[in-house]
Formats: C-alpha cells, sequence, structure tokens
C-alpha cells in the first residue's frame, strides 16, 4: 500500500527488547511464523517497513500500485470502490491475520488497486518486500497453504456478494447487515448513520433511510441521530426471517 509513506512508514526498530517484542506480535497474528527460524525471522522483521497511521487513512486508491505484503497488526480497514454517482460499496474488511486479495493480486501481478483501502481505526502494520514474500511462501507450506485457504474463501464472499446484488431484495440485505451488527453489539442500539449502511450496501442513504423509517412505524426499530436499536419484542424474528429469505 504505497500511500502509507505519508502516513508514518518507517523502519522496524532493531533493538533486542523491541525486536522480541515484534516477533511475539508476528506469532499473535500468523501463527505458522512460530515454526519459522529465528534468524530468518528477525531478518524479515529489520527488513519491512512499520505502518502506523491513524482512522480514516486512506492506504491505497483506486489506479495505484501495492508495493508490499501487508501484515495488519492492530486496526481494522475497509476496502471499498466508488461509483461514478458518488455511491460506495463495501467489499470487505481487513483486521489482524486476514490477508487483502485485492492488494495482493497487485503485487503479485502488478496490477493496479481498483479499490479504496481506508482505516477505520488506528492501524498498525508491517509491510515485506515481495520478494520476502514469495521467499516465505515458497519455503514455510503451512503459509503457503493459509493464503491460498484465504483466497479461496474471500472468492467464496465476493460470489455471495455478487449474489446479493443481483438476486437479493435491498430490504433482506439491510436485514441482513442490521442483524449481524445488533448480534456483534449483543442486542444493543447500534452506533451507525443512514449514510454508512448505504456505503456498506451500495445504495444511497435515501433509500436506506426509507427502509428504516418503515421498519420504524412497524414497530421493529428506534431510530435516533446516529443510533438504531430495537423497538419490539418480536424485531429479532422479523430480522431472522429476512435474514433466512
Amino acid at each position: 500500500m504505497n500511500q502509507v509513506s505519508k502516513h508514518g512508514l518507517q523502519s522496524v526498530p532493531t533493538d533486542t527488547t523491541a525486536m522480541a517484542q515484534r516477533r511475539a506480535e508476528l506469532h499473535r497474528n500468523v501463527p505458522e511464523s512460530i515454526e519459522w527460524d529465528e534468524r530468518e525471522l528477525d531478518q524479515l522483521l529489520t527488513q519491512a517497513n512499520q505502518i502506523n497511521c491513524p482512522a480514516d487513512t486512506v492506504l491505497m486508491k483506486p489506479d495505484t500500485m501495492c508495493s508490499g505484503f501487508i501484515i495488519i497488526l492492530e486496526g481494522s480497514v475497509r476496502i471499498y470502490q466508488n461509483a461514478t454517482d458518488g455511491r460506495e460499496i463495501t467489499l470487505y474488511r481487513i483486521k489482524p491475520g486476514d490477508v487483502c486479495v485485492m492488494s495482493l493480486n497487485s503485487l503479485l501481478k502488478e496490477k493496479r488497486f481498483n479499490a479504496v483501502a481506508r482505516a477505520e481505526t488506528p492501524v498498525r502494520a508491517i509491510s515485506i518486500s515481495k520478494r520476502q514474500f514469495l521467499k516465505i511462501m515458497m519455503s514455510h507450506e503451512s503459509f503457503a497453504v493459509r493464503i491460498l485457504g484465504t483466497l479461496t474463501e474471500n472468492f467464496s464472499k465476493t460470489l455471495s456478494l455478487m449474489e446479493d446484488l443481483v438476486f437479493n431484495r435491498l430490504e433482506s440485505r439491510l436485514a441482513c447487515l442490521l442483524g449481524s451488527m445488533f448480534e456483534a453489539n449483543s442486542g444493543g442500539a447500534i452506533k451507525a448513520t443512514h449514510q454508512e449502511l448505504a456505503n456498506e450496501l451500495g445504495t444511497t442513504r435515501e433509500v436506506v433511510s426509507r427502509i428504516l423509517k418503515n421498519l420504524e412505524q412497524q414497530g421493529c426499530l428506534s431510530l435516533s441521530r446516529g443510533r438504531i436499536g430495537l423497538a419490539a419484542e418480536n424485531s429479532p424474528v422479523w430480522f431472522q426471517r429476512h435474514r433466512n429469505s
């Protein structure tokens, strides 16, 4: 992600204590690295670049090239595309241990990154060169298997996204999104604007607002500025029905 050069890209510290911390952190996010030779691992960390950037930092823009394999250590990065009419649609997110399929394609095929990568939270990561990445892939089968498995999984998710866009009604897609958000928040009110929901689904704020207003009138939701809550006992049943439809 070449845009990070403007946002705190620096060499990884090499003193003994810092290196031990970096090694342990890499083990947590790339479990396969526990099996790697310690000298090999230290060399990789020494040659890698460290990325530190605040929330809302644009890490990659459309038509830019990815210069390294990114390993997220902390934070979340949203990958999305913009339509010509200003709408956005979320493709996926990268969190610690995840692999960004589009940046990997850019790195390996030397193709341009056809999306926007934006930090949703403060992000810490390291970037290793294409040469280092290929060396690890060839030397460590377990790491290569995980990368291939991640690519297969993300491809399946992309197909599911395409299926949703083509075949599923927007109301059902919104219900699925809200249901997941309520579950993640143990049923409590969620913080989300209508525009943020629209960006997730690739539609407009006005359309989302109209659907949410209908749900509020049906007694399923309670709406307030920047917050959405469940308003009735039958709300979970409604969401589950639409998520399974």
